[in-house]
């Protein structure tokens, strides 16, 4: 039993990627997952190359800045129970998306208190 629900949300900061121009307006686009994929005609050691390399991409994370400090990575939101702390539910974002309500709240949180900080306001 629980009287109230908590949700906040944090960064988990990856490894900076250094990607080319083009590699990195790709990840923009959404098309990070095709990104170094062996291609008809490579050889063993550039399809093997190509893999390590993806291996070592992180194509969802994002940078963002919180207080005037640059973070890359990716946030993950949690709803606990306030008592026992008790998590209940957690999703990931990248760091430069919105704060995901609905995704945290469902029917069984209906009538309890909700505390989140203000970036969840009028998200949900």
């Amino acid at each position: 039993m629980h009287e109230c629900t908590m949700i906040d949300w944090s960064f988990v900061d990856v490894s900076r990627q250094r990607n080319t121009r083009e590699e990195n307006k790709q990840i923009k686009e959404g098309k990070g997952g095709e990104l170094w994929n062996p291609e008809e005609g490579d050889t063993e050691e550039e399809k093997k190359l190509k893999a390590n390399k993806r291996r070592q991409k992180d194509t969802n994370a994002r940078w963002t800045k919180k207080g005037g400090e640059k973070h890359f990575g990716c946030k993950k939101h949690t709803k606990v129970e306030e008592e026992s702390k008790f998590i209940k539910k957690r999703v990931p974002t990248n760091a430069s998306n919105s704060m995901p309500v609905k995704d945290l709240v469902d029917e069984n949180d209906r009538g309890e208190d909700l505390l989140a900080d203000s970036a969840y306001i009028g998200k949900g």
